[in-house]
Formats: C-alpha cells, sequence, structure tokens
C-alpha cells in the first residue's frame, strides 16, 4: 500500500503542478475571469480586456449590451474595431460589436441573440472575403452567443492553450505594471492592448513596437497573398449565396427598423497594388460593389466601398497591418459616411469628427494614447 501511495504520489506530481501553474498564472492575468465579471471590469474601471489564451470577446461583449443598450453599434470583424465612441454626440450611446461575427452567416446569428432593445442604427463592415466562391464551404455553423462551457469545462481549454505556448516558448512571465496592472488578460497586463470600454480596440504591441507582425511594406501580408492562404485566397466568382444571406440580413434589420449603413473595408494601396497584379482570381474585391449596391439602393440603403485604402484619402500609413486601417483612416470613413447618410449623421457629432480630422495626433492615432517610439517592457 506504502508503494503505491508514493507512485501515485509521483505519478501525479507532474499533474499537480501543471494544474498550479495553470491556475495561478490565469488567475494572477485575470484570464479566467467569468465573462460577467470581465464585462463588469471593463465597463466600470475602463480596463482594457486582452486575453491571450480564449477567443471569448463576442460572449464578453453580450454581457456589455445587457447593461449599455446602445443606440448605435459598429458590427462586423476586426476590421471594424477602430470605430471610437468620442465621435457621437453621445458617446454611451455607441459601441463597437467588432469581431462579434466571423463570417456573414453570423450577422443573423448575432441580431437573433441580441440581449437587449436593438440599436437604431448598425454600421456595417463587410469583409470581402465572405463573398469568396467557397463560402458555404467554411460557414455551415453559425457562431454561438450563448455560453455552453462549464467553469472546469472553461479551465481545461484555457490551460490547453497555455500549456501549448508554454512548449512553443511563447509564453511570457512578465507582469503588468502601473499602468496595466488593473487589466484584464495577459495581452492587456504585459503589452497594453485589448478592447476598451467602448468596444473598440487599442492595437498596444503594434503601434507601441513592442512586435513587428508586419510593417509600411506589408511583407506578411504579401507572404500571405503570395500562398493564397485562407481570408487571401483567390475565388473563381462572387458567392450569390453569401450575396442572397446578405439580403436576408437587411430585411432582418428592417423588421426590426434598424437602419443600416455598410462599408467595404480598406487593404492598404500597396496590398491592392498586389491584388489587382491578380484581379481575375479576385472579384471579391474587384466586383463585389456593383454585385451587392443593388440590394442596398433597392432598400434605400448605403453602400460605401473604401477596399482601396487611398478612397478615403488615406495613405499606407494609416494602417495597423495590409487590411487593418488605423483609427486616423476610420475616423475618415465614418465622417465621410455620414455626409452621405442623414440618418447616421444624427448620431455622429460632425463638428466633432470634422476638428478631430484637423488636429490628429499621427497617422495611427487620433488622440495620444501609446507611445509610438517603443515603450518600455512591462516588468
Amino acid at each position: 500500500m506504502k508503494k503505491f501511495i508514493i507512485r501515485f504520489c509521483l505519478f501525479s506530481l507532474p499533474l499537480a503542478v501543471a494544474v498550479t501553474l495553470c491556475l495561478g498564472y490565469l488567475s494572477y492575468h485575470r484570464e479566467f475571469y467569468s465573462h460577467e465579471a470581465m464585462a463588469r471590469k471593463n465597463q466600470d474601471d475602463h480596463a482594457l480586456i486582452g486575453l491571450a489564451h480564449s477567443d471569448s470577446m463576442r460572449h464578453v461583449k453580450q454581457e456589455v449590451l445587457k447593461s449599455r443598450t446602445p443606440r448605435v453599434i459598429a458590427l462586423g470583424t476586426s476590421r471594424v474595431l477602430s470605430f471610437r465612441d468620442f465621435y457621437f454626440g453621445e458617446p454611451q450611446a455607441f459601441y463597437n460589436c467588432g469581431r462579434s461575427v466571423g463570417q456573414i452567416m453570423d450577422l443573423r446569428a448575432f441580431l437573433n441573440s441580441y440581449p437587449a432593445e436593438f440599436p437604431e442604427v448598425i454600421i456595417l463592415g463587410l469583409d470581402q472575403d465572405f463573398f469568396m466562391e467557397n463560402w458555404d464551404e467554411r460557414s455551415k455553423v453559425r457562431r454561438s452567443y450563448e455560453v455552453n462551457t462549464s467553469t472546469m469545462g472553461r479551465f481545461v481549454k484555457l490551460s490547453k492553450a497555455l500549456l501549448k505556448d508554454l512548449t512553443k516558448n511563447r509564453l511570457t512571465f512578465d507582469g503588468a505594471n502601473d499602468l496595466t496592472k488593473e487589466f484584464v488578460g495577459v495581452t492587456a497586463r504585459i503589452h497594453h492592448e485589448g478592447y476598451r470600454s467602448d468596444g473598440s480596440y487599442l492595437y498596444g504591441k503594434w503601434i507601441g513596437g513592442d512586435e513587428e507582425i508586419d510593417n509600411y511594406q506589408f511583407e506578411t501580408t504579401l507572404k500571405r497573398i503570395e500562398k493564397k492562404s485562407k481570408v487571401f485566397a483567390a475565388s473563381i466568382g462572387i458567392n450569390e449565396d453569401a450575396v442572397s444571406e446578405l439580403g436576408d440580413f437587411l430585411d432582418l434589420c428592417a423588421a426590426k427598423e434598424i437602419h443600416v449603413v455598410t462599408f467595404l473595408p480598406p487593404y492598404a494601396h500597396k496590398v491592392i497594388e498586389r491584388f489587382a497584379e491578380e484581379a481575375g482570381e479576385y472579384p471579391h474585391i474587384f466586383k463585389l460593389y456593383e454585385r451587392i449596391n443593388p440590394l442596398f439602393k433597392h432598400r434605400g440603403l448605403l453602400l460605401c466601398d473604401f477596399s482601396d485604402i487611398a478612397s478615403v484619402g488615406s495613405n499606407d500609413y494609416e494602417t495597423i497591418d495590409g487590411f487593418h486601417g488605423s483609427e486616423t483612416c476610420y475616423l475618415k470613413i465614418i465622417h465621410r459616411m455620414a455626409l452621405k447618410d442623414r440618418t447616421l449623421a444624427q448620431h455622429l457629432d460632425v463638428a466633432q469628427t470634422e476638428q478631430l480630422l484637423q488636429s490628429l495626433y499621427s497617422a495611427r492615432q487620433i488622440i495620444f494614447e501609446i507611445d509610438e517610439m517603443g515603450r518600455q517592457k512591462a516588468n
């Protein structure tokens, strides 16, 4: 019996160490917070949320929507995350729901799961890759907005991701600094990067120089185009099922009396030039506007094509990477849309956006938040 106990302890020791490491690390960086607790911390204390070991912000944002009840929301992938609340006459009336959808089928699922009174206006970003011909092959399952994982299930899932990063030497044991100690998540606490209380995203390690994921030559993005990787894959046409799905979403919004203002998000001009070299393989970029604009025109709605960042008067310095425009770029986008859409203009403080355009801090920041010359790492 004694030998069995010793062997059992020796066998269990690695597991106990792993569990202790994971629980301590996740708890210290608040990655194991419940979605409700994250939402409260974000809204009450304005703490950034930057999670490194899960992608659960759509659930956190659902919690925020229950209490915030915005009249205007931005909806889309990460390519709408640069819209800010201070553009609006009543900043609290806006919330950025970026990253709540990942494909076009998620749009109706999001609206059907909306946890509060519906907004009056949706600023909709339609990623061009939503309409690739192979859309129906990768869009079988709509995104879920209900949390079905138990506390233990979440811990196991987070621990697996953490241990995977540890084995690949991607786990950092740096701590938070005085600016980030109240933030939620590893990315927020170490890199000063994450979701603000208005739902927008602060690209701390990109802007602050902690990480060179891409540069103004967009080498990383261009390599992905060369490899025809994922959202940069070629397409033989525009998927008509995706077009039909878009029409159904617009009809659903009309039934719920929601006004929709839509745009095609910008790529860097250098990236668009690369796409243009093989334009025939990217009809979902170069022919998309003319194909779907009738859906909007028929319903009296606005669709703007900002696929080329130059079309909004921005240059390639006003980017985060090759397919994400900076906040400076997105200020120009929403200002232009408001000049064309009366309903949006009623909510936006057009005089404020005009003034902001005249006093931009830099190509990436409207107002100063992050030292662009490279901050000291957290300690």
